[in-house]
């Protein structure tokens, strides 16, 4: 999703492995981002995150393009899996994934004008999301990822 000219790259890859070698590839697929009931700082969140990708040239959907992307490299066509944590509750690892996600983004967020620092507030992020993703009763899903 960030390397421009994905086939070549693949193509390069293939002639590193050895004869039966695997090549396996994880690419998100940000479209499939989804929670229920809707939590609006969560929205917010994935607003900034999804908006950092595109602004940096990031193909949000590489995840459907493994398939013809493998293909154009040469190489055979993959088997491919869909999967994405999904969760709930005050215990959920979902709070501090979304906030260090963030806190990894800020730097670009910045850069691109997308959020400021002040507005993330990311030091209470985590806990901000828990208290209204709870009291919401959210579960949140993550983009999907498909593996090939």
């Amino acid at each position: 999703m960030y390397l421009r000219g994905p086939a070549a790259i693949l193509s390069h890859f293939a002639r590193q492995l050895r004869p039966g070698g695997l090549m396996v590839f994880q690419e998100g697929v940000f479209s499939m981002c989804r929670s229920e009931p809707s939590c609006p700082l969560l929205e917010k969140c994935r607003g900034w995150i999804h908006d950092t990708f595109v602004h940096a040239g990031a193909d949000m959907e590489m995840g459907w393009k493994l398939s013809s992307t493998f293909e154009q490299a040469g190489l055979p066509r993959p088997e491919m899996f869909l999967g994405s944590p999904v969760a709930a509750g005050p215990d959920s690892p979902m709070y501090k994934y979304m906030a260090e996600t963030v806190r990894s983004l800020l730097p670009m967020m910045k850069h691109y004008g997308v959020t400021s620092a002040e507005e993330v507030m990311v030091d209470n992020l985590a806990d901000c999301l828990r208290i209204e993703m709870t009291a919401t009763g959210t579960v949140c899903a993550t983009p999907r990822s498909i593996g090939a």
